[in-house]
């Protein structure tokens, strides 16, 4: 089974947490995936520090564009266009958006 989400089916979401973010999520369990994307539009002061990824999740972030600092209990990075971070299970994600412009990242998270 597949789907096709064109970029205009996409809405804009709001989940706890994430802190002036657009999400937008793409498969989910909800469309009978065993994992979830998201892309996010991550805005100047934008952030997640409340963590990504429950107990035995594990979570990837690839930056899209622009830059961020991302962490876990045991690493940190500043990621700019092309740069990824994985957090395994049990450690939680974490990001923020220290610049003056956007950051768009994809997030998988299983």
């Amino acid at each position: 089974m597949y789907a096709v989400i064109t970029p205009d089916g996409l809405v804009k979401n709001n989940i706890y947490g994430y802190e002036n973010c657009d999400i937008r999520i793409l498969p989910s369990p909800l469309l009978g995936a065993s994992f979830v994307d998201y892309i996010i539009t991550v805005k100047k002061e934008g952030r997640n520090i409340s963590g990504i990824g429950q107990n035995g999740e594990e979570v990837f972030l690839f930056v899209i564009e622009g830059s961020l600092l991302v962490y876990n209990d045991s690493k940190k990075a500043e990621l700019t266009k092309g740069g990824f971070f994985f957090s395994p299970a049990p450690f939680k994600l974490y990001f923020e958006n220290n610049s003056n412009n956007n950051a768009k990242i994809l997030l998988y998270n299983r």
